[in-house]
């Protein structure tokens, strides 16, 4: 239990990031958010925490945004860390401050990789970094699945398929950098596929389709 000295300095850290994050908001042209960022800063992204912006906990985000406000999202290797019920609930999250036309690029740890010794990294309770608080492994279908339910139009980029082989389209950085791809993941280079993601990007139609969404 936390003592009340650690409480009030917890409150306190939490409101410097709070003003923080509000002068960022305030100053942004664009609203581009990195949730769980972890110290990952890009130019013309705000970084943003669990502890600020909780994918399950809409009222926090109600405390910087409007609803219909947010341009893009970027969430790399974050959703494995929820059930899915949770996954469902954040991407419904990211649904409701996402201005339409937006999109969310997501990616998560790939459930149809041919290697044995990645799967058993990745997979919850498995043997890579993080790995004992992953809580699901998704294929390409049940990903998609959890965002095209809450009404986004998906457009799947990178992905193994049902058969072991590999699916790309050409993907632009500048709109969300996922640093565990093939072009980027330096494990790739001595090894082919030694590291890639299951990633896609989530769109928010511009004409919304209520009988769709969640």
């Amino acid at each position: 239990m936390k003592t009340l000295v650690e409480r009030l300095k917890q409150q306190t850290r939490r409101g410097r990031h709070a003003r923080r994050l509000r002068q960022h908001v305030r100053h942004s042209d664009q609203l581009r958010l990195i949730i769980g960022a972890s110290g990952t800063h890009f130019d013309g992204w705000i970084a943003t925490e669990q502890h600020l912006v909780d994918l399950l906990e809409p009222l926090t985000w109600a405390e910087f945004f409007s609803e219909d406000s947010v341009d893009a999202i970027l969430a790399e290797h974050v959703w494995e860390h929820l059930t899915l019920e949770q996954g469902r609930i954040a991407a419904s999250t990211c649904f409701q401050f996402m201005k339409p036309g937006g999109h969310l690029r997501v990616a998560v740890p790939d459930g149809n990789h041919p290697s044995r010794s990645y799967i058993e990294r990745v997979r919850p309770g498995g043997t890579g970094e993080g790995a004992d608080d992953h809580k699901l492994l998704y294929d390409y279908r049940t990903f998609s699945d959890t965002f095209t339910k809450t009404g986004f139009d998906v457009c799947l980029i990178e992905y193994f398929d049902e058969s072991g082989e590999f699916r790309s389209k050409p993907w632009d950085e500048s709109k969300g950098m996922i640093h565990r791809s093939l072009r980027f993941d330096e494990r790739n280079r001595t090894e082919k596929y030694g590291y890639t993601s299951l990633f896609l990007d989530a769109v928010k139609p511009r004409v919304l389709d209520s009988s769709n969404a969640a």
